[in-house]
């Protein structure tokens, strides 16, 4: 039977990821490999018993073993699971209605919380460029952060409709990215190019149906476009 909330020994459902794009090579990108996906199969498979010998009896330990590799491996599914386990959140794609002892999350998060957000942006989660974009800004790394929300809009060009239609759910439309890119473009100095980025997010917004948002960008463009006469 699959335990309905177990906790992993010490060692969101986003739909926020999709194929990344291809105009990224700065970052880098983290190709799925087949041994990942092997992995979460197995730790799918023992999770419920499945494998031999276990006779319906789950053994987390084990999937979380194969969990881990899985990430490793630049799953997706396992990142974002690992990732919620960070945040003391049970996983919901892989490693099911499992979460962290309490006493462990802290040094989870601190360890382990950056590195797969890392490397889940780099297979193309959106949500997760947003999240390293975020930490490069406060950290006063502008152009970095700037690369990481130019990568978010490609992938975002690059999606399917019904990719869109997710990323739009969780506060990732093309209009919202590209405001995010224009707010560091302008944070880092880059009057010029941060007005362009926020017309082509007045532009985005109008054609989302934000007419509202729409003039506001716009408005924003043209104040940045005069200061930089």
């Amino acid at each position: 039977m699959r335990p309905a909330a177990s906790e992993l020994p010490s060692p969101h459902r986003g739909r926020t990821s999709i194929a990344p794009a291809e105009g990224y090579e700065g970052l880098g990108r983290a190709k799925p490999t087949a041994i990942g996906a092997v992995h979460a199969k197995m730790c799918e498979y023992s999770l419920v018993g499945r494998l031999p010998l276990q006779e319906d009896v789950a053994d987390v330990a084990s999937a979380g073993y194969h969990l881990v590799c899985a990430a490793a491996a630049s799953d997706a599914r396992a990142l974002r699971d690992v990732r919620a386990l960070c945040h003391g959140l049970p996983a919901s794609e892989v490693l099911v209605g499992v979460k962290m002892r309490e006493s462990d999350v802290k040094a989870m998060e601190e360890k382990w919380l950056h590195i797969v957000t890392q490397r889940l942006a780099h297979t193309g989660d959106v949500s997760s460029m947003i999240e390293m974009a975020d930490a490069d800004a406060k950290a006063g790394r502008c152009t970095e952060g700037a690369d990481w929300l130019r990568a978010a809009v490609e992938t975002y060009d690059a999606a399917t409709n019904e990719e869109r239609t997710n990323l739009n759910q969780y506060g990732c439309a093309r209009y919202q990215l590209l405001q995010k890119f224009a707010e560091l473009l302008k944070e880092g100095g880059k009057s010029a190019e941060a007005a362009a980025a926020y017309e082509d997010a007045s532009e985005a917004a109008m054609n989302a149906g934000k007419a509202k948002m729409a003039m506001k960008l716009s408005a924003l463009a043209e104040e940045l476009a005069g200061d930089d006469e």
